[in-house]
């Protein structure tokens, strides 16, 4: 595994949307009942970017066409998303956030 420090636990709020990077990856980190996920920033539907989205029952949703996404699996929730979006394994360090961009959890189909 190649971790990667992406952030502070400090620059995350509960049911926010944080974008960083992790090298050419742009990776959004989404808390949810005061747990990290990190997702990419792509929307399996429309290949739109989902940092403008929002987070609400453990899910984020597309700002282009509403479909959601689960934060823990990056299954596709409702229509008009069906494919899965990409996720990936988060470790917490003191205050510092980490994610491994090697090991994808979810890859899209």
């Amino acid at each position: 595994m190649a971790w990667q420090l992406i952030a502070s636990v400090a620059q995350t709020r509960d049911r926010e949307i944080t974008p960083v990077r992790a090298g050419e990856l742009e990776i959004l980190l989404c808390r949810w009942q005061d747990r990290l996920y990190a997702v990419r920033n792509l929307c399996s539907h429309a290949l739109k970017p989902l940092a403008d989205g929002h987070i609400e029952q453990g899910a984020i949703f597309c700002p282009v066409h509403g479909g959601s996404f689960s934060l823990t699996s990056g299954q596709a929730l409702t229509r008009p998303a069906l494919r899965p979006i990409a996720t990936y394994p988060v470790k917490i360090q003191g205050d510092q956030v980490l994610i491994d961009v090697d090991e994808i959890v979810q890859l899209p189909d």
